[in-house]
């Protein structure tokens, strides 16, 4: 994979890039074997949901660090497959809040044990100990780069990432 004629070869950017796209096509590949109806980047959306239903566009757009009009797309798609109902905030009617319908709630229990799964596949080999450094310097990372803190995600003490429920 190393080329010396790219500088940036080998990076953090671009091992960690590598990683997430090799997580979203082992992901896909997984959800589509299944027959399930949603692709890696709604199953995100649905995951940000699962932990707290109702949230506006842009929440969901900031919790994934992604524009908010490809949000939109996104929530469009799960709303047409009945996985979302948007719902009209109860003090700005300009705002929209989603949910997750209950068979949009089946949906995302259902990929839990593909995600598991996948996980437990991307860290055969690797110690825990490492894995508890490498999430903490990624986050670290990620909070310099962001502002945002990344506790809510993962344990300081531990290392663990706290997923929404069964997760």
């Amino acid at each position: 994979m190393s080329n010396s004629k790219n500088p940036l070869a080998g990076s953090l950017g671009q091992l960690t890039t590598l990683v997430a796209r090799a997580m979203s096509r082992q992901l896909a590949a997984m959800i589509s074997e299944h027959g399930l109806p949603v692709t890696p980047e709604q199953w995100r959306v649905l995951a940000v949901l699962s932990v707290r239903d109702g949230q506006v566009h842009a929440e969901i757009s900031a919790a994934l660090f992604q524009e908010k009009t490809g949000i939109t797309k996104l929530v469009d798609g799960l709303e047409r497959g009945g996985l979302v109902e948007r719902v009209e905030d109860a003090e700005d009617k300009r705002c929209k809040r989603v949910f997750l319908t209950s068979r949009g709630k089946e949906v995302f229990a259902s990929t839990v044990p593909l995600v598991k799964a996948m996980a437990k596949q991307g860290f055969k080999g690797i110690r825990d100990t490492d894995l508890i450094v490498c999430k903490q310097v990624l986050a670290a990372y990620l909070e310099n780069l962001t502002g945002t803190s990344m506790a809510p995600l993962i344990g300081k003490r531990d290392g663990k990432l706290k997923f929404p429920k069964e997760v």
